[in-house]
């Protein structure tokens, strides 16, 4: 099977889609046309195999790898940056189950790398004649894992003033992953102490299992039985950011329109969106007379399209938040609405009880003939035909996943029950053609 970086670079099913040759191979390249790597990953035990062959093959190179241990994909890409390091290098399957490992890499900003960087690994990791250009002069491996704390969470000490939360309780969820011990030390830095953890016990399986964004409704229960004002939820790489209250999510589209809202003359110049943005948010930005433009989905898109229009905030409705130079960071989001919140409590407040969404849908569909599946969804009649059940004002929008193989379908509609038959005629539909399928709200 012929692998290649897609939308988030590699991802696969452990040591059968990716192996610890790849690692190795990818680790020769940046070892061969760099000095610096800084490598991280997140918590599944699979991650300590493959870190060790990517940092053999940076150090057979020639490289030097500073190395984070366990962190966030953000922390990553911000270290990278703030030591001038030729590339850094995430070993993570993000928001996947534990049996998906993977590979993401950035560039010397903390950028994630360009399609020439691509092609060149993609061409390599796939040559089955590849002989390293090994190095007398070896290079060494330090240990940074103390700059997690010292220089990135800092960096966000310095920036933010949360004081006066005190009034305030939290559940926080680290998706027993890469930020299981940067969420809660975040909130100890700023002496926010009134919190209950979830997710922050990994035990290198349980990653993403039942806990993290991807699992944010059944937190409402535990939001409740503590007494909590709100919940705040990572994914295993900690670069999504999802939010409750006692009686609402607090998506990516909910979290990034208060914040813009409430913080008006800063987001002026305006604010990209994607086309899963809930169809009532998009409404209530253009009513904030600022440019509303719209990318393609995926944080990378998001970010393009900020660069190219001058707009300070982009986000996706999965948790996705990013920030001028600051791109898709969870703790970095967070630490955004906790300072709205403090500074605009009483609108916020409001915005909480008075702010509605469209019911929506997200579809997961895998199958053996994705094609197939894929003219079936494309036929005009089909489409009439989900509309008619969506009414007025319904939406659907049907898309290839960039990290898996899988049809991923958004329907909304002002309407649950309508909502509901809109999904029931499609899977219909398409049943004869389809292994499994799930529905996320």
């Amino acid at each position: 099977m012929e692998l290649k970086f897609k939308t988030d670079g590699i991802r696969g099913i452990v040591q059968k889609e990716i192996t610890p040759d790849l690692f190795y191979k990818i680790g020769c390249f940046l070892g061969a046309n760099s000095n610096l790597v800084v490598v991280g990953k997140d918590t599944r035990r699979s991650g300590d195999l493959y870190c060790r062959a990517l940092i053999n093959g940076i150090i057979s190179c020639g490289a030097d790898v500073f190395e984070l241990g366990v962190c966030v994909t953000p922390s990553l890409s911000f270290l990278t940056k703030h030591y001038s390091a030729n590339y850094g290098v995430m070993i993570t399957a993000s928001h996947n189950p534990t049996e998906y490992n993977g590979i993401k890499v950035f560039d010397t900003n903390g950028d994630k790398i360009d399609n020439s960087i691509k092609e060149k690994i993609n061409k390599l990791i796939n040559d089955n004649s590849f002989i390293p250009m090994y190095k007398e002069d070896i290079g060494r491996i330090y240990d940074k894992s103390s700059s997690l704390i010292d220089i990135y969470l800092k960096s966000m000490f310095e920036e933010f003033d949360l004081d006066n939360l005190f009034d305030c309780s939290f559940l926080i969820d680290g998706s027993n992953g890469g930020g299981y011990k940067l969420l809660p030390a975040l909130l100890n830095g700023f002496s926010i102490n009134d919190f209950i953890k979830i997710g922050c016990s990994p035990d290198g399986e349980n990653i993403n299992l039942n806990v993290g964004s991807l699992h944010i409704h059944e937190k409402m229960q535990l939001l409740k039985k503590y007494a909590c004002n709100f919940g705040f939820a990572l994914d295993g790489d900690g670069d999504r950011l999802i939010g409750i209250t006692p009686n609402t999510v607090l998506d990516g589209d909910v979290l990034s329109y208060i914040i813009i809202k409430n913080n008006l003359e800063q987001y002026k110049t305006g604010c990209v969106i994607t086309p899963l943005t809930n169809r009532r948010i998009k409404k209530y930005l253009e009513e904030l007379n600022i440019n509303v433009y719209q990318s393609d989905v995926g944080d990378q898109n998001v970010y393009l399209k900020m660069k190219e229009t001058g707009a300070l905030i982009g986000f996706e409705k999965s948790g996705h938040i990013l920030f001028n130079d600051h791109p898709c960071d969870g703790l970095y989001s967070l630490c955004n609405f906790l300072l709205t919140y403090r500074n605009h409590k009483n609108e916020v407040k409001k915005d909480l009880q008075n702010l509605k969404v469209n019911p929506s849908k997200l579809i997961n569909i895998k199958s053996g003939d994705l094609e197939k599946v894929k003219h079936l969804l494309s036929n005009s009649n089909l489409k009439e035909e989900v509309y008619k059940r969506l009414k007025d004002d319904g939406y659907l929008f049907i898309r290839e996943s960039g990290t898996e193989k899988l049809l991923r379908i958004y329907l909304e509609s002002k309407d649950k029950n309508d909502l509901d038959r809109a999904e029931s005629y499609l899977l219909e539909k398409v049943k004869g053609y389809v292994w499994n399928s799930w529905s996320s709200k």
